[in-house]
């Protein structure tokens, strides 16, 4: 599809604060999004196209397309590798709750404040709503964001594998401590259970061995042998 003098373009405001849009023919304002849920305008190709040539508001992602249109709308306006350049709501939730050391790079990576703040803002929003996030990732995001308020582009932050493991929740805790008793149980009932065939189990008496040497018997048990002189006495 060719996007350019395309009239009514979608346009979406995932960010958690106001994001205005300066037109040639008319000014834009999309509010903040509402629970995660994005504002949205109908904005034609030209405006966007005008207003992208004199901001960044496309370029980091403040506004955005429908996902059926990024595609073609992106490549309209010249912004190559936008799936790795833009920053989808989506994509931050994701890094938040489920980290790595390659999306966690990509936030040390971040080199301006208002992208910085998007990040941020939906990890204090999770932990407001008391989402698994680790506190390694909080110590991660909060320590680039100190780095980037005062004034250093380059980060000197190195994250390692156990910056990301994942955190063990309260449930997953409990069910372990439950398989746990289970196998104490178990473990116990096989105990119990071998005990009861042990004790039921016959004593056998003591076999008694004989053996006649030099006209002597000798009767010998498992623990003491007892001599039997039976040769006459003359």
């Amino acid at each position: 599809m060719n996007y350019r003098g395309k009239k009514d373009v979608r346009v979406f405001n995932e960010c958690p604060f106001q994001v205005n849009l300066v037109g040639q023919r008319r000014d834009y304002i999309f509010p903040p999004c509402i629970d995660g849920e994005p504002t949205m305008n109908f904005v034609d190709f030209d405006e966007i196209e005008y207003a992208h040539s004199r901001g960044k508001v496309f370029n980091v992602g403040l506004l955005i397309f429908a996902e059926e249109d990024r595609e073609g709308m992106y490549e309209a306006l010249g912004i190559k590798d936008w799936k790795n350049k833009i920053w989808f709501n989506k994509d931050i939730e994701d890094i938040i709750l489920n980290p790595s050391v390659e999306k966690m790079q990509r936030v040390i990576d971040i080199k301006d404040v208002i992208t910085f703040e998007r990040v941020r803002g939906m990890m204090v929003r999770f932990i407001n709503e008391k989402r698994d996030v680790s506190q390694n990732v909080i110590n991660v995001i909060n320590s680039r964001y100190r780095e980037l308020n005062a004034g250093n582009v380059t980060s000197k932050i190195v994250v390692r594998s156990s910056d990301v493991a994942p955190n063990v929740s309260a449930d997953e805790v409990d069910a372990l401590k439950r398989q746990i008793a289970e196998m104490q149980r178990m473990m116990e009932k096989m105990a119990a259970a071998q005990n009861t065939v042990a004790a039921s189990k016959p004593i056998e008496p003591e076999k008694e061995e004989k053996k006649i040497v030099g006209g002597k018997t000798t009767t010998r048990g498992r623990k003491k042998a007892v001599t039997t002189d039976t040769s006459c006495e003359k």
